[in-house]
């Protein structure tokens, strides 16, 4: 709820009461007899605060506004409160009796210490003053805590200003020695109680006082302070009209003697009665521990306190009298941890049903004792989940691997077992299991004694169901960690075999993969390597004879995997793909060739590979597979194609990554000098980018890449010995070259005078082929030149011809219906299409993408 809402809320309800009341809340005082109205504001105030459910910031808030707009006349000497200068005078002007009675009997009394501690001095001063005064009309029943908050705030108070604002210190020493005198004992007296429980409220109140040695001895040593900027606040008020002062008291050692004094004084008061008469009460903040039992530790925790400043008895007045009291009656403390390690099994459960218990404590300490042996103690466990954090989690697994390592257990109690580790698993929140599953995976690696029957349907079945209903996100999370909890191994193989069946599987499955992540880095005995990477390995072997589409979902799993690094896709590029590909040149068997390419280009953006080792495989891949005239197939085309990409992303990687030419580089040139200057094309940035010559003549072998092969606008003047010396040799190299470097051919020139000689060139090549008997032969080299000839027409001729002359368009014409006349007609059904197409588009009347058939 927001603080301007909680305003309104409040604003309402006490004019609400000030009409009802017929009393201005300001008027409310001691002298008069008020209990009915304050007991109906109380009540008011309390429905609201239910009604609306505000949290503790919220009443703090509340606190706040009722204190701002009471009558203390300081409160207008605020000048910048960032926080609730807006909220001054919103509501009803309350009195300050009002507001100390609202505060003790809400059970505020900790908001009035914050505000001691961190307001504004002057402000602090009134209003402890005024609550000075109203000591005399407080509660009883909310006298003690409301006591100890304002002494203990106080003393902090004192300990914070005394070494900056010393005179402001004095001042508020000379308020704190009256409040510590306050008389409880005639408050007590007073009261119209039977005597026991006179009794007992003595005993709580010597308690207070010692509580309150404790805790000042405690403050002398470390200060508690830090600044809340909920307080934050000025006031427009000179502090030097406190006066100054000189003095070199120890503020702290001084008014510790006084709650000293105070304490010893209360305890002297205790008679042997009083003491006995508190073995019958049981206090109401521990759970089967007595009044006296609880003075007594207080005694034995404050003795302790005392003596860790040396000579502090010597210092403080009044101590060696309270210590030797003390020291008849004060006994250690008995731990919760203590009396869980000494607590039998049955005694813990019951411990564990009382809400006043640390019942996570008495959970562990069940677990402790050993619960493996009866369903009933696992049940304690399983209607306690609600309790369980990462650490008790843990702990019950590390009983249950204690447990099963040295016993035989039967398959129910092992079903039981495993049911009790994973309800409490899944209780835990998504973070803290996966940090479970983590510290998990360190004690225990791939053991697996919690595995259950039929594992691997019910493995399948989880799967199936994700994939059928992705809607149960906290469910599935639950179930995925339990599984990789019951065998590591197992549920890596399942769920990889799952994702390698379908891409959209795999996106689906990936995150419950990640999810579990821990797992996949156990190392397998078998490999010696991670449990996942060795599921990946064996697919990779499984893979390379299913069909493509499965070869396609192989690659994106391990794709999915690298990107989320749950594989090192650098280890498994070198470690694992480049021997398979050296086992290939090896045996000279190219069949699984382009299923490694794949993975390559693959991994290709994540990688950037740059080492020598791997650039000499790949480019004499390339060198060994580039198509040929003989022996002509398909599948060279596309690992010719692969293996461009990868050499031109690897030798760019090496330029990435070299600042300066060391051996490697010396390795690289002599590696591409030994290669065909098809291949060594794409290693030539290795020697231009530190300025050297290239070793070899590309005007001669790279001649299809230069405008015009080489003669730019004069080949179309070549005599005709020289321009049938130039096709036949085009008509030797063109077979060998993919789409993309056919789109190179005359180095992207746009001149229309290179252009339309160029094309002619080509075209009279693709007229040789047909001539050739080998070639009529081998229809799909022939297929493949055709295709790469009509793409070329289709990007780099037809384009220019927007903007030819009727010449240079009657020429593509001419050339187009040669082609068409002569075609093979076992090209006829595939090419004619695309021939007649750019003929026509040659002529501006349509146009349309090539087909490769």
């Amino acid at each position: 709820m927001e603080f301007d809402n909680i305003c309104t809320v409040v604003q309402g309800l006490f004019k609400s009461l000030e009409t009802k009341l017929n009393k201005k809340l300001a008027e409310i005082d001691p002298s008069l007899d008020h209990e009915d109205y304050i007991f109906e504001i109380i009540e008011g105030l309390t429905e609201t605060i239910k009604e609306h459910e505000l949290d503790g910031l919220q009443l703090k808030k509340v606190h706040m506004l009722l204190l701002l707009n009471s009558d203390f006349s300081n409160i207008n000497l605020l000048d910048e409160d960032k926080n609730f200068c807006h909220v001054l005078n919103v509501l009803p002007k309350i009195s300050k009796y009002l507001y100390f009675q609202l505060v003790t009997q809400m059970k505020w009394h900790n908001y009035l210490r914050e505000v001691v501690l961190h307001f504004p001095e002057v402000i602090v001063y009134e209003i402890v003053h005024s609550i000075n005064d109203y000591m005399n009309y407080i509660s009883l029943d909310c006298a003690l805590a409301f006591f100890y908050s304002l002494i203990d705030g106080m003393l902090n108070k004192i300990l914070h200003i005394q070494n900056t604002c010393k005179y402001r210190t004095q001042k508020f020493v000379k308020l704190f020695v009256p409040l510590v005198q306050y008389n409880f004992n005639e408050l007590i007296d007073g009261a119209n109680w039977d005597r026991d429980k006179k009794y007992q409220y003595l005993g709580y109140t010597v308690r207070m006082y010692l509580d309150l040695v404790e805790s000042c001895v405690k403050k002398l040593q470390n200060p508690e302070f830090s600044p809340d900027p909920f307080y934050e606040a000025n006031v427009n008020y000179t502090y030097s009209k406190w006066g100054m002062t000189s003095s070199t008291t120890n503020w702290g050692y001084y008014c510790l003697r006084f709650v000293a004094t105070k304490a010893d004084e209360f305890v002297k008061l205790v008679s042997v009665d009083i003491y006995i008469s508190w073995t019958e009460v049981e206090v109401k903040d521990a759970v089967g521990k007595t009044l006296q039992m609880s003075i007594r530790e207080t005694a034995y925790t404050c003795q302790e306190a005392i003596r860790t400043i040396q000579h502090l008895y010597d210092v403080i007045p009044g101590l060696s009298s309270l210590d030797s009291c003390l020291a008849t009656i004060a006994v250690r403390p008995v731990t919760e941890d203590e009396e869980i390690k000494e607590a039998d099994a049955n005694t813990i459960v019951i411990n564990l049903l009382n809400p006043k218990r640390t019942q996570i404590k008495w959970l562990r300490g069940l677990i402790e004792k050993g619960i493996f042996e009866s369903a009933t103690y696992m049940k304690v466990i399983a209607d306690n989940s609600s309790l369980i954090d990462y650490d008790t989690s843990l702990l019950l697994i590390n009983k249950a691997f204690e447990y099963l390592e040295t016993n035989s257990v039967d398959p129910n109690d092992l079903a039981t077992i495993r049911q009790t580790i994973f309800i409490s698993v899944k209780s835990l929140k998504r973070s803290d299991q996966t940090l479970l599953l983590a510290r998990f995976c360190e004690l225990y690696g791939n053991k697996s004694p919690l595995i259950g029957p039929d594992f691997h349907n019910r493995a399948t079945q989880f799967f199936n169901r994700l994939v059928n209903d992705d809607s149960k996100k906290q469910e599935f999370y639950n179930e995925v960690i339990c599984l990789a909890i019951e065998s590591r191994e197992m549920f890596i193989r399942r769920a990889l075999d799952e994702c390698w069946s379908s891409k959209a599987k795999t996106t689906l499955i990936m995150e419950y993969i990640e999810f579990v992540s821990p797992i996949c880095l156990i190392i397998s005995e078998e490999t010696g390597l991670p449990l996942i990477l060795t599921k990946v390995i064996s697919l990779l072997d499984e893979m390379k004879n299913s069909p493509e589409a499965i070869h396609d979902n192989f690659v994106h799993l391990v794709k999915k995997l690298s990107e989320v690094k749950l594989i090192n896709p650098s280890l498994f590029l070198y470690n694992h793909i480049l021997p398979l590909i050296e086992k290939c040149h090896l045996e000279k068997d190219w069949n699984y060739l382009n299923y490694y390419l794949d993975l390559i280009e693959m991994i290709l953006p994540i990688v950037r590979p740059s080492m020598v080792k791997f650039i000499s495989i790949i480019a004499k891949t390339l060198n060994k597979l580039r198509p040929k005239v003989p022996n002509f197939k398909t599948e060279n085309v596309e690992i010719t194609e692969k293996c461009i990409n990868i050499l031109t992303s690897s030798v760019q990687n090496v330029l990435r990554a070299k600042t300066s030419e060391d051996e490697e580089i010396v390795q690289l040139r002599a590696l591409g000098e030994s290669l065909s200057a098809l291949t060594w094309q794409y290693m030539i940035p290795i020697w231009k980018n530190w300025g050297k010559d290239l070793p070899i003549d590309t005007h001669g072998l790279l001649i299809w890449t230069k405008p015009g092969f080489g003669h730019g606008e004069a080949l179309n003047d070549l005599n005709n010995e020289v321009r049938l010396h130039l096709v036949m040799s085009m008509v030797k190299i063109l077979p060998q070259l993919t789409t993309r470097e056919w789109e190179r051919i005359g180095s992207g020139t746009k001149s229309l005078s290179v252009i339309i000689p160029t094309f002619k060139v080509l075209a009279d090549c693709a007229l040789v082929w047909f001539q050739v008997p080998f070639m009529l032969q081998n229809v799909l080299l022939l297929s493949h030149n055709i295709t790469n000839f009509l793409n070329f027409t289709q990007k780099i001729v037809i384009p220019r011809l927007n903007v030819a002359n009727e010449k240079d368009t009657a020429e593509v014409v001419d050339k187009m219906s040669q082609i068409m006349e002569q075609l093979p007609e076992e090209l006829s059904k595939t090419k004619m299409p695309d021939l007649q197409r750019l003929k026509m588009e040659a002529l501006g009347e349509n146009k349309h993408p090539v087909h490769a058939n």
